[in-house]
């Protein structure tokens, strides 16, 4: 998909979003909001407290921003 003039494999974000700790199934759609796209991911895993910051640390390290959901 392209968001923002950038080409995006939503493929790549889960298989990222994938190797974080204890995700087991990951989705990432790309929505339209008005008149910009956007990213959302969907997770399903055993996830402990305070793993939202963590795995958007964890993808800021491994993906350019306009990637990460």
């Amino acid at each position: 998909v392209k968001i923002r003039g950038f080409r995006i494999e939503l493929g790549e974000i889960e298989s990222t979003i994938a190797g974080f700790t204890g995700v087991r199934e990951v989705t990432v759609l790309a929505y339209a909001s008005g008149d910009d796209r956007k990213l959302a991911a969907y997770i399903a895993g055993a996830l402990t407290e305070g793993w939202l910051d963590a795995l958007r640390a964890y993808l800021e390290a491994r993906l350019p921003a306009y990637m990460v959901p």
